[in-house]
């Protein structure tokens, strides 16, 4: 087994990202998940996944447990979580997850996982639909759609709403990045007909 550590800023602080290498077929996560017992929690809370899972009815909590537990293996150090929200997907107790940079699915079962995920780019529309047992999220990417049902009501909304905030600030920042290059190509440009004279 090998190991390295890599720290780095992070808008938090700073971010310690450990790699361990071990052969296939081995259990990653159980060796995270025991690295883990040894640190103190808010260490692993970069991602604003705590306080995501505290807004979370008991109900959904309970029902979601498996994959509550594992979620965060599933964030990578530079995402931060927006919304999350638990409910049957493709007929079993799954998770949706909304962070700044994707929206996955994630089902866990006793043996493995399933999830699918879609960056937020990719995504044409999310909508929340108030149903008489709950909410349904339904997520359109190129034409087909996947939904989640029986969520807690607030939770699709919550998602709903963090995917369309998300969504306008990367706009936003794209369209300041090609302002910024604009007015560095006309600079250049306006530097090139100086120096012709």
């Amino acid at each position: 087994m090998d190991d390295t550590a890599i720290e780095r800023p992070h808008p938090n602080g700073s971010l310690t990202e450990l790699r361990i290498e071990m052969p296939a077929g081995t259990k990653h996560f159980a060796v995270a998940d025991e690295i883990a017992r040894y640190l103190p929690e808010e260490v692993f809370d970069g991602c604003g996944l705590k306080n995501a899972v505290e807004w979370l009815s008991k109900v959904s909590k309970l029902a979601g447990w498996r994959e509550f537990r594992s979620v965060d293996h599933y964030l990578s150090s530079t995402e931060t979580l927006r919304a999350i929200g638990q409910g049957p997907w493709q007929g079993n107790q799954s998770m949706v997850v909304l962070s700044d940079e994707r929206l996955f699915f994630l089902t866990k079962g006793f043996v493995g996982a399933t999830s699918e995920e879609f960056s937020l780019t990719a995504i044409n529309s999310v909508v929340a639909k108030r149903r008489p047992i709950g909410e349904e999220l339904i997520v359109t990417v190129a034409g087909s759609t996947t939904s989640i049902s029986r969520m807690m009501h607030g939770q699709g909304d919550a998602i709903a709403r963090g995917f369309r905030k998300v969504r306008t600030n990367m706009k936003s920042s794209l369209s300041a990045e090609a302002s910024i290059e604009s007015a560095t190509s006309r600079a250049e440009e306006l530097a090139k007909f100086a120096s012709l004279h």
